[in-house]
């Protein structure tokens, strides 16, 4: 048997969760990475450079906030 299938066998389904906060800051930086990839790749336009900082900042708040 392989060592995964071993390990594996013995979880209960109620021993897979994560809290909820770990939740919300992973969905905050990826939303912040993703949208800091998108104000790098459109400098020049203004509208971009706002809307993808708007994202950011919405991001964070929502991280320290939840």
């Amino acid at each position: 048997m392989d060592m995964f299938e071993r390990l594996v066998e013995g979880v209960q389904a109620e021993e897979l969760h994560l809290p909820r906060s770990f939740i919300y800051i992973a969905g905050g930086v990826l939303a912040w990475a993703m949208f800091w990839e998108l104000a790098e790749r459109h400098h020049e336009n203004a509208a971009a450079q706002t809307m993808a900082w708007t994202f950011v900042f919405v991001a964070v708040w929502a991280v320290y906030t939840f």
